[in-house]
This record gives C-alpha cells, structure tokens and sequence, in this order.
C-alpha cells in the first residue's frame, strides 16, 4: 500500500524506512524524515490549534525554528516538528482516551522520543481547587483498561519525578497555578461515577479524573520514556452546579467563553513553560542519535 501513496504530497522530504526496530518494536514502513527528543501532545483539537498559533508567534519572534509539518499514518493525524533552544520537539496530533493515547506513546517512541508530556484538561474531586489552575499527576489510579496489557495488576502508573521537576520550576517561575496530585484515569467519557469518584478523594486525596495519564506512564515506564501530564482544571465534579445538564451543557466540556478568557492565556502559559522546561533538560539520547544517523542515511534533505 505504500507505494500507492505519493508521500511528496504530504510532505517532499518523506522517506520510507522498511524494518525500523526501536525499542524492541518492527515499525514495518514507517515514514519519517525528522526525529525529536521531546514530544507534547493534547487532547483537544481546538487546543491544539491554539498551540499551533503559539508556535507561529515563537517563530515570528524568532525563539523557535526549523517548523515542519508531517503525516504520521499509523494515527492518521498530523504532526509538527521544531527546535527551541537546540532542542528538537515534535507536537502531536489530539489524543484523547487511552488507546490512542497508547499509539500516540508507541509513535513518539518510534521518533526518538525520551520526554512526553501531556497537556490537557481536567475534572477536579475537590472544590478547593481552582478552575483553571493546574494538577501535575504524580501517579494515577489505573481504570484505563489499556495499561493492564503494560503493567502487572495493581502496580502503579507513575510520571517521571525529573520532568515533573523541570516543569513544576518553571511554574513557579512563572506563577502558573497549580498543585501536585494523584488522578483517576477512566475509559469512559460519559459515565462517572460521582459518588465513588468524591469518597477518593475525601478517603484518599484523589484531586481528579481525567482519560489519559495512566495509559501514558504505563507505555512510558516499558519504553523507557520520561512522561509527565499536567491538566487544567475545567470543572468540578464537587460542585452540584456542575454536574446539573443545563442547556445540553456536558460535565468536563469547557464552557466556550471561559475557556477563550481565562483557559487559553493558562494553557499558553503553560505551553511556553513545558518547551522552557525541555531546555533544561540533557538531549542528544543515543536512541535519539541513531534514528538521525538512519534517517540522513537515507535522506540527505532530513533534519
């Protein structure tokens, strides 16, 4: 099938790679002309776009570099590549739920990957925390289902203390609110628990529900990635108001406007802290290297 694709179409620099194995993986046919240390991705399309917007304004001011975009055709959803501060970052397609935030960790390994972070929202447990500030996942209750096939049964899912680390500083830094907390990740968007959900927190400290982070330190731990995920705060399933359907409002779907005053300047905030973040941390893996020397190897135009 690959040779009925006319790659030059998505992107003119594409190159076919047949038997890349990395990190024990056969990625039979994968396509890539560029490869990255340090990943992002989100799980909305309209944050993505957001962020997107961002990258122009970084690039305009001449902080970011080297923007290309490309087709990844296992998750059939577009990727961007760039460098900030030598460090080569690629931006990923929206992953929402755990497998494709599953396919979503495998590829970006797949790309050299050694640093993953999640930016997404969030439900908090806890009406003490504000709406719109942060949660850095420290570990996550596994209800996901996809990370039962990556760790044994009550095992935990944990992030990587030393990007949580680079991250939380520049937080700081930067005086973007938030708080260190352990979520619940589930595998179903529309049915909660409510009840279950507020005794953990109130027995536990459980500060929120979210879809992903379990499955992406689960992935992470068996590849040997650094991953973190920090979630804005959009809705409180201890407050009675919102859990209540007006006007065909869903729980855990930010109410538009808020969202355009309040969420977008955090998210970019946030956003502009991870990639400062990535620059602080060590690049040039030897993963990382050797898909490089791969890939110029057979394509002197890569990056």
């Amino acid at each position: 099938m690959w040779e009925e694709i006319d790659f030059k179409a998505y992107n003119p620099h594409a190159s076919k790679i047949e038997n890349v194995h990395i990190e024990g993986i056969n990625r039979d046919g994968l396509l890539v002309s560029r490869a990255a240390e340090f990943a992002i991705v989100v799980e909305m399309q309209i944050i993505r776009d957001i962020m997107l917007g961002r990258i122009r304004q970084h690039e305009n001011k001449g902080q970011i570099t080297d923007i290309e975009n490309q087709v990844n055709f296992f998750t059939l959803g577009d990727m961007t590549f760039f460098n900030y501060k030598n460090r080569e970052i690629v931006f990923l397609h929206p992953a929402m739920g755990a497998p494709m935030m599953e396919c979503t960790v495998q590829n970006a390994s797949s790309l050299g990957v050694k640093y993953f972070v999640r930016l997404g929202t969030t439900g908090s447990l806890n009406r003490a925390i504000s709406k719109y500030s942060f949660i850095v996942t420290t570990s996550s209750i596994r209800n996901d289902g996809t990370s039962d096939h990556y760790l044994p049964i009550g095992f935990p899912a944990i992030s990587s203390k030393t990007l949580n680390q680079e991250i939380v500083r520049e937080f700081k830094k930067n005086k973007i609110p938030h708080i260190e907390g352990v979520s619940f990740t589930t595998e179903t968007r529309f049915k909660e628990d409510v009840p279950y959900l507020l005794d953990l927190n109130k027995k536990y400290g459980v500060t929120n529900i979210e879809m992903e982070s379990a499955t992406l330190f689960s992935v992470a731990t068996e590849l040997g990635i650094h991953s973190s995920s920090m979630s804005m705060v959009t809705d409180c399933l201890a407050d009675e108001n919102e859990l209540k359907n007006v006007e065909g409002t869903l729980v855990g779907v930010p109410k538009y406007q808020e969202l355009m005053d309040t969420g977008v300047k955090r998210l970019t905030n946030a956003f502009d802290a991870i990639l400062e973040a990535f620059s602080g941390l060590p690049s040039n893996s030897k993963r990382y290297k050797e898909l490089m020397k791969e890939i110029n190897g057979l394509n002197p135009n890569a990056k």
